[in-house]
């Protein structure tokens, strides 16, 4: 009997269970909400709906939109994009809408899509060159809202305007000049100008005391010229410029005590003028700078010492001017410098010493003029080792060299290295050197054009000039007067070129 029981419990329980209930197929996804600025380019990504499933693949498709057209979907990612430019127009549509099916083979979800189209600032252009004299044409024109002005916008209102502000909405220029305006304190107004295509002029501009609304502009294609602003504490705001494609020029700016924010620079395609500054003592921010497309110009600047920041300046296009640095006493950062286009000139530097920083000169494209130099001894320095060759530039002066009102120079012996004065020669003029003794400098001179030795008072050694003079290479006039010896030409020749 036990048996029996056991096998028909054993029926009951088997024909009690049942097959187990499958997993429903659900799809979960969230209503999409994105903000988006006006235009838009075509195709550009929107966003990307979010939606899972426990079945089979999802399939993304558009129920409505509106307006119609205004955004397309990728049916296996789920990603929007712009469509129709057109819609994305804030005056147009502040808001686009849709609605989207995600679905797959056994269960489907629809979301809303709401798009908020951003409004911005459209550019609005002004062609041609824009002049504000005052208060009430700068107010005007900021009026319009001109993002962009193709030509020169020029500031000239000498004391008819004092602020800016009103021009906020200008991003670009195509030259910014600010001349004469003497209640004008700073250039607030101008912080989102981002592009000057061509020039950037301060000038006379008395009671400017920053520029820092210009932090946004790397780079001018033409001049940078901030002078003569007399109130003008820093240029901080040029801290971000990388580049001029004419002429940097600081100058005579006497509150301005450095030039720090100009570490940026890294090329001047014109001329390179730091000068007249009364408190500037560093030319270092300039370390940057590798080569000057036109001129050099360091002059006036009473308290600069030296020259560093100039150490990696190689070639310079044009002239190069060291003159009337009251406490300059060193030039020694020049000794990059293998090239100068037209002139040198070093002139009326009175506590300059040496010349050191010259050697490796192997070219000057016109001119050497040494002058005016109160305590310089020599001009040992002056011209690489292995020569150094004057009025090689067609758009140059001939190689002449001047060496005149030195009271303390002793002899020219650096002169030795010279080995030309252009192809047709050029001049040589040696005068009032109260100390200089002897020419041996000039020994190696191959030709020239004149010579004038005068007023050196302690000179009696002329031998320099033998070589000179016997191999008939002095193609002009002969000038030698005022010496403690006053040989003449023949004189040489024959021999008796000292006493």
């Amino acid at each position: 009997m036990k048996k029996v029981a056991y096998l028909l419990l054993i029926f009951i329980v088997a024909c009690g269970e049942s097959a187990p209930t499958p997993e429903p197929i659900v799809i979960s996804a969230s209503d999409f909400t994105v903000s988006i600025s006006e235009n838009p380019s075509q195709d550009q990504i929107i966003g990307t709906i979010s939606a899972t499933t426990n079945g089979d693949n999802l399939t993304f498709s558009i129920v409505s939109q509106t307006p119609a057209d205004a955004f397309t979907i990728n049916q296996a990612t789920g990603q929007l994009s712009v469509s129709s430019i057109e819609a994305f127009d804030f005056e147009v549509n502040q808001i686009i809408t849709g609605e989207v099916r995600i679905s797959n083979s056994e269960a489907s979800e629809n979301v809303n899509i709401t798009i908020t189209v951003n409004d911005e600032n459209e550019d609005v252009i002004f062609n041609g060159n824009v002049s504000l004299k005052s208060q009430e044409e700068v107010e005007e024109f900021g009026a319009e809202g001109y993002t962009h002005v193709t030509g020169i916008l020029a500031i000239n209102g000498e004391y008819q305007i004092s602020k800016l502000n009103s021009l906020n909405s200008l991003k670009s220029v195509g030259s910014l000049e600010l001349r004469g305006n003497y209640n004008i304190t700073d250039l607030s107004g101008l912080e989102n100008l981002t592009t000057i295509s061509k020039d950037l002029i301060i000038i006379f501009s008395h009671n400017l005391v920053n520029i820092d609304a210009l932090s946004q502009i790397k780079s001018v294609s033409g001049d940078a010229r901030v002078f003569a602003n007399r109130s003008l504490e820093n240029i901080d705001g040029l801290a971000n410029l990388t580049s001029a494609g004419g002429v940097l020029r600081i100058s005579s700016n006497n509150a301005l005590t450095n030039i720090d924010p100009l570490e940026s620079i890294i090329s001047v395609g014109g001329e390179l003028d730091i000068s007249s500054n009364a408190l500037i003592g560093s030319l270092s921010a300039l370390k940057n700078v590798t080569s000057i497309g036109g001129n050099l110009k360091v002059t006036q600047n009473p308290l600069l010492v030296n020259l560093d920041g100039l150490t990696n300046i190689s070639s310079v296009g044009g002239f190069v001017m060291i003159r009337n640095n009251d406490l300059l006493e060193n030039i020694e950062a020049l000794s990059g410098l293998t090239s100068i286009e037209n002139y040198l000139l070093i002139n009326n530097n009175p506590k300059l010493k040496e010349l050191q920083g010259l050697n490796n000169l192997k070219n000057i494209g016109g001119e050497l003029q040494i002058s005016d130099n109160q305590i310089l001894e020599n001009l040992d320095g002056l011209g690489d080792s292995e020569g150094l060759s004057l009025g090689s530039s067609p758009t140059g002066r001939l190689g002449d060299i001047t060496i005149e009102n030195n009271p303390l120079l002793l002899n020219v012996d650096a002169l030795s290295k010279v080995s030309s004065l252009g192809s047709s020669g050029g001049s040589l003029s040696i005068r009032n050197n109260e100390s200089l003794v002897n020419l041996n400098g000039l020994s190696s001179i191959p030709q020239a054009n004149s010579v004038t030795i005068s007023k050196n008072i302690e000179l009696i050694d002329f031998c320099g000039l033998k070589d000179l003079l016997q191999n008939n290479n002095l193609r002009g006039e002969y000038s030698v007067t005022q010496n403690a010896y006053n040989p003449s030409k023949q004189d040489i020749i024959d021999g008796n070129c000292k006493n």
